[in-house]
């Protein structure tokens, strides 16, 4: 069958580009990417493909990080202090939620509720830095109101004296109080998952190599092999084709990534670029 080879260079050039990949989906796509893997790989397709996963491993290891579950201490402290948060939480919806003709405290709750916690507690399911950001916000505005006293009428004390000392013993494994911290250091989300997209870009080319024009099956192989991405990839190019269904996440990428284009296209090489073809003297 033969084929228009303007248009299917343009359709394997969409694979052989940069792509963009929501950092959650990245060990899914490399599994995926793995499962779809031809069985006669060569030993350039299989060492790009190892390296997708290697990639992806060190993807998963910073969204892990960041969620401070790579120190057992980090990830204590930081649900102590999401639940000490909603212990207090729940004592004032509890009163706010008191008939009036039961009890007066119901107004008073529902005003502080309604201060401290307007989107209920959704605040402590972010990572432990947006965690500690938002106490720290929280209990500002707690001390520069005068609520404390407020609160402390409500319910019973201990419960504000809870989440401050649980933000003491958080402080202690961030390294806040002046002790090194536990975090680790290293790359953020945004490189290793560009990390991941050049060697999923890596991976397409080497396989791009081996397409023939003339057989239909090498075609059927490549794109076989490539199609995950059309499920997972994020596409923030103007008129791009990513899955409409693939949202990143916060830091997935760096500042401004709609201004970031494809890179270049196979190179002028016919022994890697199976699409071009030098010109002849006349």
């Amino acid at each position: 069958m033969r084929f228009d080879v303007t248009k299917l260079a343009a359709q394997i050039s969409g694979y052989t580009s940069t792509c963009r990949v929501a950092s959650r989906h990245v060990g899914t796509l490399a599994d995926l990417l793995t499962a779809r893997a031809p069985k006669d790989l060569s030993p350039t397709q299989a060492k790009a493909l190892e390296l997708v996963k290697l990639r992806a491993v060190e993807v998963d290891q910073v969204r892990r990080n960041r969620l401070g579950a790579t120190s057992p201490r980090i990830g204590q402290q930081r649900q102590e202090l999401a639940s000490a948060w909603s212990s207090l939480h729940g004592a004032l919806v509890a009163l706010a939620n008191v008939p009036a003709d039961i009890g007066a405290e119901a107004g008073e709750a529902t005003a502080i509720v309604g201060r401290l916690f307007p989107s209920g507690l959704s605040f402590v399911n972010g990572d432990v830095m947006a965690l500690w950001g938002d106490t720290k916000m929280l209990l500002q505005r707690i001390d520069e109101e005068g609520l404390q006293s407020r609160i402390d009428a409500l319910v019973s004390p201990s419960l504000l004296r809870s989440v401050r000392a649980a933000r003491g013993r958080l402080a202690s494994v961030l390294g806040l109080d002046g002790v090194e911290s536990e975090l680790t250091s290293g790359p953020t989300l945004a490189v290793v998952n560009s990390y991941f997209a050049f060697a999923v870009m890596t991976y397409a080319r080497a396989l791009s190599a081996d397409v023939d024009l003339d057989d239909d099956a090498s075609i059927q192989r490549f794109f076989s092999a490539v199609q995950p991405l059309d499920r997972l990839r994020v596409d923030t190019r103007p008129g791009g084709k990513g899955s409409p269904e693939v949202e990143p996440e916060e830091g997935d990428f760096e500042e401004d990534p709609a201004v970031v284009g494809p890179v270049p296209g196979l190179p002028d090489d016919p022994e890697v670029n199976p699409f071009y073809h030098p010109p002849t003297d006349a």
